[in-house]
């Protein structure tokens, strides 16, 4: 292990991750095609249905009101259709004129 870095697991909860220095690591015994067939039998998907990336863990289900249970997304995805939903939902208090200036801790 070459350092611990401060973030957030998949949950968005703080977290300790431990960084790994890839030169250290000693090379594994499997063949590029023995870890490839193992890949194929694998039964859990692990990809985003949005983005399409290969994830380590399993991807989130959204679980908050009005969003789509079907999706698998990674963390990134997650959080940008939650950005684009509170969004939509600004706009569209906005447009019904009940949308309150913020305040700021600097005014």
């Amino acid at each position: 292990m070459a350092a611990w870095v401060k973030g957030f697991d998949y949950r968005g909860k703080p977290d300790d991750i431990a960084r790994y220095d890839a030169r250290t690591c000693p090379p594994t015994r499997a063949s590029g095609t023995a870890l490839a067939a193992a890949a194929a039998r694998s039964t859990k998907t692990r990809r985003c249905s949005d983005c399409g990336a290969n994830l380590q863990r399993t991807p989130i289900t959204p679980q908050g009101e009005g969003e789509d249970r079907s999706l698998r997304l990674c963390p990134a995805c997650l959080l940008i259709m939650r950005l684009r939903a509170a969004q939509a939902a600004l706009a569209g208090e906005r447009e019904n004129g009940r949308h309150q200036s913020v305040q700021t801790c600097h005014s």
